[in-house]
């Protein structure tokens, strides 16, 4: 190959190499600039969802030292659930919450009346498991900072996931709800337990 022809073929391999490099220095600089205009928009978006998730929803600290219901924060310890029939113990923490419920089980702040409705929540597959061997007439204990009150099981179900409820005529009344994994045959529904203070039913 002659000189003319090895130095053409330089130059024209160079400004195929030039027109790369051009085209990925402008693709570059045009995806930096997207990112930079549409940061802010991503971060008050991310923001705006935050601020609509239920304080009970979000990563909380764990505390466990025991404290009154009356003045307990999200993740404090407020009492323990005992169930010697049936090997139940398990911490309760304020809030119906993933992060409660890995150290325990969670109190529903939005559902409960302290003394009349006790709405409480935790994962079948860790500390709420007891809870399938529970039959009518089994004892639970509530115990807290200001009293330990036993709860006599009165019926027992599953429901709809999140459903729980308690509509009858009894006063002070505990309502268990046990989580399902969605590898279980019951997927989509928690096994809920209904206990009524042992005064009441005798």
């Amino acid at each position: 190959m002659s000189d003319k022809k090895r130095k053409n073929g330089k130059t024209i391999g160079s400004v195929y190499v030039s027109k790369i490099a051009v085209h990925l220095i402008i693709a570059l600089a045009v995806t930096i600039s997207v990112i930079v205009i549409a940061m802010p928009t991503a971060v008050k978006f991310v923001h705006k969802v935050q601020s609509q998730f239920p304080i009970s929803n979000a990563d909380i600290q764990i505390s466990n030292d025991l404290t009154e219901i009356s003045k307990a924060d999200y993740g404090a310890k407020i009492g323990t659930l005992e169930g010697d029939s049936f090997g139940l113990n398990c911490n309760i923490y304020y809030g119906a919450n993933r992060v409660s419920m890995r150290y325990g089980a969670g109190l529903s702040a939005e559902k409960t009346t302290v003394g009349k409705c006790t709405y409480i929540t935790g994962y079948s597959e860790s500390f709420f498991a007891p809870l399938h061997y529970v039959k009518a007439g089994d004892i639970i204990t509530f115990k807290t900072s200001d009293s330990d009150t036993d709860y006599k099981v009165i019926d027992t179900g599953f429901v709809e996931s999140g459903k729980a409820e308690y509509s009858g005529n009894y006063e002070n009344v505990l309502v268990l709800s046990v989580k399902e994994t969605d590898l279980s045959e019951h997927s989509g529904s928690d096994f809920c337990v209904i206990a009524v203070s042992a005064e009441e039913v005798g």
